[in-house]
């Protein structure tokens, strides 16, 4: 007889469970925003974010920004990371991304980039480019050419990233969410994965893209109207030799 209650008790448990997560809509379940970590070495002032214009009629360009902390090299953990910026409005003349180490002085990655919309744009290295090594700074740099024979007028923008190693990560870093890349201080892999998260094409209507925004002191980026995440691709990269 106890057995047969015992039974019955199991089978009901089951079935309110079952009705509770089909009826309950997912969006009451909470799910708390990301906590980044930034990390306690390798701090640096802002003057480790560059940008400048020497020349370009700003009239006709838009301006941008790098979607990275000021105070702090961002790190990530994987080898072929993506970088990402704010193009605020509708640039007349391509942008160009190059990635190099500076301390080899090698360069890593170049390539030209012919989107001109405004809104989040992320560019992933390329796979058949040489990734990023354990324990190493690189320099990345996303410029308007608004002068192809005298580089020095463009507009530009540059940061560091470094790649480090984490030991005893329990899930794949394909399989991790923003949180838990922006509690081990993965500035890079925190910013695109919260992008990945949301099935809108706007990175700026993921709660926790907007969460880490805020945490780094981007808030002038999370005044502007929502617009469409757009994924690059490169059209000449040069790996380094």
């Amino acid at each position: 007889m106890l057995d047969f209650i015992m039974t019955n008790f199991k089978l009901v448990f089951v079935k309110l469970i079952v009705f509770l997560l089909v009826t309950i809509p997912t969006s009451t379940i909470s799910v708390a925003a990301p906590n980044y970590n930034p990390p306690s070495t390798g701090r640096q002032d802002e003057e480790s974010i560059s940008s400048g214009s020497r020349g370009c009629d700003n009239s006709k360009l838009a301006t941008f920004q790098l979607i990275v902390p000021k105070d702090h090299v961002g790190r990530t953990i994987k080898s072929h990371p993506t970088f990402m910026w704010y193009l605020y409005g509708k640039a007349d003349v391509p942008m160009q991304l190059i990635l190099q180490d500076p301390k080899a002085h090698k360069l890593i990655f170049k390539t030209r980039i012919e989107s001109n919309y405004p809104g989040v744009v992320a560019l992933s290295l390329p796979s058949n480019t040489p990734g990023l090594e354990y324990g190493r700074k690189y320099n990345w740099t996303v410029s308007l050419i608004c002068s192809e024979r005298h580089p020095s007028r463009n507009s530009y923008a540059s940061a560091d990233i470094e790649r480090i190693k984490i030991g005893n990560i329990s899930v794949s870093p394909q399989e991790m969410r923003s949180s838990t890349y922006a509690e081990l201080g993965l500035w890079y892999d925190a910013i695109a994965a919260s992008c990945r998260q949301i099935k809108s094409g706007s990175c700026l209507a993921s709660r926790d893209f907007n969460s880490l925004l805020a945490q780094v002191g981007l808030t002038d980026i999370l005044s502007l109207k929502v617009q469409p995440l757009q994924r690059v691709g490169s059209t000449d990269h040069k790996p380094g030799k």
